[in-house]
């Protein structure tokens, strides 16, 4: 399940508020978007110009409490479901769906100049939406993720999900509180989804790491530190029997690398 001394580990994905301040376990809905052949360009102007500002505008009226662009760095390529991710952290309870001037209203306010028919046409012409969903947070250590960052996502189907929460929260979160205070990544996080659920989906959760730099996510095997931290952290417990433990409670089923390309917040 984790990638320490031979391999370690979305909270976004990224941490929607500071880790110093405890806050109530925040939703969020996730948005995979592929983009149409030949739309690359005009998907990330799209992305970049109307939806920042649209976004901007969500978040300046409460709605959201921030929003994450993810793209797919590894892998990638015609048969990925996913080349971009939308992640829209809320304040409480997801919010129903917006009419059709609810959203003409925010356009207005965000200066995109379009009707929401016509962003809607605009979006569907360079993408295509592939999935949606809404998680919840249930654990996490560090500070927010930042653009640039990379983030490695390792997508967990759970053979008892208490038991793989609890292991979480007892093993890796302390251990994830001490390499971002080293700054060794940004940030962890541990998300179950919502919606859609049921035994036949092909995993139950996901496990975030946030690293600051390139460098930092492919130079963390060999960072002589980590030994240090885990024994530190754990004087008791072997890495080989806390993995042990893991394999009772959860099975990691893939892992995919992504960089954060804008983060939409409220203005300081």
């Amino acid at each position: 399940m984790k990638k320490l001394f031979s391999a370690v580990v979305f909270g976004v994905v990224c941490a929607a508020a500071s880790a110093q301040t405890p806050a109530p376990t925040p939703f969020f809905s996730v948005s995979c978007e592929k983009v149409k052949p030949g739309k690359g360009d005009e998907f990330d102007k799209l992305m970049k110009d109307s939806v920042h500002k649209y976004a901007q505008a969500r978040v300046d009226s409460g709605a959201l409490l921030s929003l994450y662009v993810l793209r797919a760095v590894q892998p990638r390529g015609t048969s990925n479901e996913c080349d971009y991710e939308v992640v829209a952290f809320y304040p409480g309870n997801p919010p129903k769906p917006l009419g059709a001037d609810e959203v003409d209203a925010l356009l207005k306010k965000a200066g995109v100049g379009m009707s929401a028919a016509e962003y809607r046409e605009k979006l569907n012409g360079a993408s295509e939406l592939a999935a949606t969903g809404i998680w919840r947070q249930v654990a996490r250590a560090g500070t927010p993720g930042q653009k640039g960052d990379y983030i490695l996502i390792n997508y967990t189907k759970a053979k008892d999900e208490q038991k793989w929460v609890g292991l979480e929260k007892k093993i890796w979160m302390p251990f994830a509180e001490e390499l971002a205070k080293e700054g060794i990544t940004r940030s962890w996080a541990l998300n179950l989804r919502v919606v859609p659920e049921g035994p036949e989906l092909k995993y139950d959760g996901v496990t975030i790491d946030v690293y600051p730099t390139w460098d930092a996510y492919f130079g963390f095997n060999s960072n002589p530190k980590l030994e240090q931290l885990w024994t530190k952290v754990h004087p008791d417990l072997s890495f080989p029997e806390a993995m042990a433990e893991y394999e009772t409670a959860s099975t990691q089923i893939l892992r995919e690398l992504w960089v954060v390309d804008d983060v939409v917040t409220a203005a300081k």
